[in-house]
Parts: C-alpha cells; sequence; structure tokens
C-alpha cells in the first residue's frame, strides 16, 4: 500500500485509527500486517507506526528555545498549538541530513497516563510512503559484541531489497519518563 506524502495529510483520518483502540489479538490477527510510515532520516530509512502519527505538514521555521536540552530543536506552531520539534537523527545516533525540499515534519502523539496527549514534532529528510508490514517480516534487531540498548528498535525489514530500521518511538519519546517535560510547553 503505497501514498504520497501529500495524500497523507488529506486523505488519511488518524484520529480512526486512535478510536480503535487496543484489542486483544487473536492469531488470526497476528498475521495481520500493520500499517507503518516509511521515511528517511540522516541517509536511513526508518519506519514507525502510523497510529502514533498525528499529521505530517510541510517543513516550517522551527523557533529555537533557550536553554533547551541538545535534542529540543526548538518548537512549531500548529494552528495554535505549540509542539516541540526535537531531533531524532541526533536521539538515534544518525548523521544529521541536509533540509532537502521534500522534506517534511511529522507530528507524533502520544497519550501519557495523566497527561492527556503528548505531540512531539520530528524534521524529515523525505516522507517516503505508508507500507503495510507483517509482524513475521520484521527481524530483530541484529546482536553486537557489546552491550547496546536495542530497545528503541523493533526490528528491521526490508523494501525493494533496501533496509529498513523499525523505530519503537515510545521507547524514544517515553512519556513516563523524566526527559518527557523537555516536550511539554502547555
Amino acid at each position: 500500500m503505497a501514498v504520497a506524502a501529500q495524500d497523507l495529510e488529506d486523505a488519511w483520518n488518524p484520529l480512526a485509527i486512535l478510536e480503535q483502540g487496543t484489542v486483544a489479538a487473536s492469531d488470526k490477527d497476528a498475521e495481520m500486517p500493520s500499517a507503518y510510515l516509511l521515511f528517511t532520516l540522516g541517509g536511513q530509512n526508518l519506519a514507525v507506526r502510523v497510529a502514533d502519527v498525528r499529521e505530517i505538514i510541510d517543513d516550517k521555521t522551527v523557533t529555537p528555545l533557550l536553554r533547551a536540552p541538545h535534542l529540543v530543536e526548538g518548537m512549531i506552531d500548529v494552528r495554535n498549538t505549540s509542539i516541540a520539534v526535537i531531533d531524532l537523527a541526533a536521539a538515534l545516533g544518525l548523521p544529521q541530513g541536509g533540509l532537502a525540499t521534500s522534506g517534511r515534519i511529522v507530528v507524533f502523539e502520544f497519550t501519557g497516563a495523566d497527561e492527556g496527549a503528548l505531540p512531539i514534532g520530528v524534521r524529515t529528510d523525505a516522507v517516503r510512503n505508508v507500507i503495510e508490514i507483517a509482524a513475521q517480516d520484521i527481524e530483530p534487531a541484529p546482536r553486537t559484541m557489546q552491550d547496546w540498548d536495542a530497545s528503541i528498535i523493533e526490528g528491521v525489514t526490508r523494501q525493494n531489497g533496501d533496509l529498513v530500521v523499525v523505530v519503537n518511538l515510545h521507547a524514544v519519546f517515553d512519556p513516563a519518563s523524566e526527559s518527557a517535560g523537555m516536550f511539554d510547553f502547555s
């Protein structure tokens, strides 16, 4: 399933996905593919669960915040709501990508236990499309000889011969963590 980046903003309703909630998975459901947003960042192909995406917007000027943590690029205004924009490339240890004309800001939304919705913006080099990936097509993160926290990676998959890293954004932006407060501008 491929959808152009522009079509995502116009034709895609994330509320319908969020309203579905979590349902106990049967054996048949476990085999059903899940929808993932495929994008590039720092030259790397990444995929994240569509259910975590609130919207995709054109790249815009990010207002820097004084003395903000190093991962916080600043904030943007989206329909009179201030949203933190973080440097996901730095958080993942990727090289900085150039700001391409095809760059977009993906606004993710996480729900904490008491805080409600927490929107977080991420600049991307390019949003590619939405793909369906079956659980059996996601390989575990490769083992290494050193201690390595691979909790931010669900695994890897392949699309058209290219490796795609499936990122667990909940591990990167855990709303329950101490760092979550750095993204709250309300």
